[in-house]
């Protein structure tokens, strides 16, 4: 009997420390847009980079897609502060459901000649 009292009340308190998240209301997406009238050109390298990025523990759970854009922004920074990679392509290796490893390879490319666009050059 007292076996059982024990187990029911660790039971119960387990139970009890669990958290219930739920959200009463929901917001819509406004559509925005950022708009430029400017043009510039791209100049891509005709070298191709490679960047290996052992994801450390604090990075590991902040999901697939921020950890290979911290990985392109880390390859982009370390191989001459490039400001876009041109066909990025990914090597990830995943254990217990965590990014461990991320390979990066790509064009690294910056934009140049910046020139403001009139109305009518877009008319052609």
């Amino acid at each position: 009997m007292k076996k059982l009292l024990i187990t029911l009340l660790f039971g119960a308190g387990l139970c009890s420390c669990s958290t219930y998240v739920s959200q009463t209301a929901t917001s819509l997406g406004i559509a925005t847009g950022i708009k430029s009238y400017n043009e510039a050109d791209l100049i891509v390298s005709s070298s191709k980079i490679s960047y290996t990025m052992i994801v450390p523990k604090k990075d590991a759970k902040l999901g697939y897609k921020r950890v290979h854009e911290k990985a392109v922004a880390l390859a982009l920074k370390e191989n001459g502060d490039a400001d876009v990679l041109v066909a990025p392509q990914y090597a990830t290796s995943i254990k217990r459901h965590r990014v461990r490893k991320i390979v990066v390879t790509g064009y690294p490319a910056t934009y140049k000649n910046f020139t403001k666009v009139t109305p009518c050059s877009t008319c052609k």
